[in-house]
């Protein structure tokens, strides 16, 4: 059984994962979700878990992977180590979005890819376990978070920034009050203006103008 405190534990290990690696809160937090049972009945701990987080979210931030294919390498990640041996056909969408981990992996078991020829070729003959692929994903931790440490954010990172202050500033108010809706429809409404503007020269940066409105309705 799992204690109010080990959830807690995940939201604040899930909230600092987000914000250093630019990821979206809600896929990390389900991520969470997902392996912290998948692990515990490898035997594995809660630290272990928040390990594997935050390695993948680092390789996806230096793969470059967009918040959707981001999503998909989460899930796809936790059907690889739910069975006793890792699939390809669960592989196959982490080769496409997290080429960083893929190659990575490549490096750690490289014994088994030496004997089959390909790290493909040893997944499919079912010589790769998921205890391997979880032990070479921790490890693997460290250098993903040096390479990340040296990316500059894209707008797409910086705009999941501000959406999971959002997310966190909206959860932090009063839902009786009329903020959430004032929030949307005021966001609705500059969008829209944005998409009828003729001379978008005169327009100032967009993330400037998206910060300065939440904070002005805040």
């Amino acid at each position: 059984t799992r204690y109010i405190g080990d959830w807690s534990s995940d939201v604040c290990s899930s909230d600092l994962i987000a914000e250093k690696y630019y990821a979206n809160i809600t896929d990390v937090a389900t991520a969470y979700a997902k392996f912290n049972p998948i692990l515990a009945t490898l035997g594995r701990s809660q630290s272990d878990t928040e390990k594997v987080v935050s390695s993948l979210s680092a390789s996806l931030l230096v793969s470059g992977a967009n918040v959707t294919d981001a999503a998909e390498s989460f899930r796809q990640f936790a059907q690889a180590i739910s069975g006793p041996v890792v699939q390809m056909e669960e592989m196959n969408t982490i080769i496409d979005s997290n080429q960083a981990l893929w190659r990575g992996l490549n490096r750690e078991l490289a014994p088994l890819v030496s004997k089959y020829g390909s790290l493909k070729n040893a997944i499919s003959a079912n010589a790769v376990t998921n205890e391997m692929l979880v032990n070479a994903t921790i490890k693997l931790g460290k250098e993903f978070d040096d390479l990340a440490a040296k990316k500059i954010p894209t707008i797409g990172n910086a705009l999941t920034v501000l959406n999971n202050k959002f997310i966190e500033y909206v959860g932090q108010t009063d839902k009786s009050s009329n903020l959430t809706k004032s929030f949307s429809t005021a966001i609705v409404e500059f969008a829209n203006n944005l998409r009828s503007e003729e001379h978008t020269s005169e327009l100032q940066s967009p993330m400037y103008l998206v910060c300065r409105l939440l904070l002005e309705k805040k």
